[in-house]
């Protein structure tokens, strides 16, 4: 598929037939999206969707994807110029969020969960840019790779999608755009199917929740020791 194209494939297949055979179908079995943004900045109520793309799954295979610039007025920072090599003129006329968000969320609708390599920041703009429509991000299970790659990786350097996709295998071109990002993030989450597991979705959020808790839990621990040794030598 053409990037800059936003198609749906024929969503009679994409499902489970019943609500059963889903709660017992293995999450790899399900449709899945998975979703990169690129942004203004770090703050989602401050700054703004530049890039969207998708990568739409099922059966573990990748079945169609898409990638749009979204329309933006205001001067980009050097910063995010450089970082994703998007301009101010790419975004003057580009798609409008208030154009492509209907067809996104038909996407979403035929999805069984989302996909996001650090899916916090993804979600949270997202939400931000539904809510400014006066709507809201349809409600799904959102599945983390980074969660498991900083437990699989956990004593390996480097837990950003460029240092998991080339410890995996995974060639990035064009890392910090968004298709590139979510291609990536789709392969890697296929490459760790057999580290992962066969299991429901919802046995597999709740593996991602324990593992979450106890990484922040050691990230605290850490920053205790931290700031200790650093009162120490003051």
């Amino acid at each position: 598929m053409e990037k800059d194209q936003l198609s749906l494939f024929n969503p009679g297949n994409s499902k489970p037939s019943t609500a059963s055979d889903a709660a017992t179908a293995s999450w790899d079995d399900l449709p899945f999206l998975v979703v990169d943004t690129e942004t203004t900045g770090l703050h989602p109520h401050k700054d703004s969707i530049i890039e969207l793309a998708w990568i739409f799954c099922r059966n573990g295979h990748l079945i169609s994807r898409g990638s749009h610039l979204l329309q933006h007025r205001e001067p980009l920072s050097t910063e995010i110029k450089q970082l994703t090599g998007i301009t101010d003129e790419m975004l003057w006329h580009a798609t409008p969020w208030t154009a492509l968000m209907p067809d996104f969320t038909k996407l979403i609708q035929e999805a069984s969960f989302m996909v996001a390599y650090n899916a916090d920041f993804d979600r949270r703009f997202l939400e931000r840019a539904y809510k400014n429509e006066g709507s809201a991000l349809p409600v799904l299970p959102w599945v983390d790779p980074c969660v498991f790659i900083k437990e699989f990786d956990k004593y390996k350097k480097g837990k950003k999608l460029t240092d998991a996709s080339k410890r995996w295998g995974i060639n990035l071109h064009g890392a910090h755009r968004a298709l590139a990002d979510a291609t990536a993030t789709a392969e890697l989450l296929m490459k760790m199917r057999a580290r992962i597991g066969a299991k429901p979705i919802e046995a597999l959020i709740e593996q991602q929740q324990k593992l979450k808790t106890a990484q922040d839990k050691s990230f605290q621990e850490y920053l205790a020791r931290k700031n200790a040794s650093s009162g120490a030598t003051e």
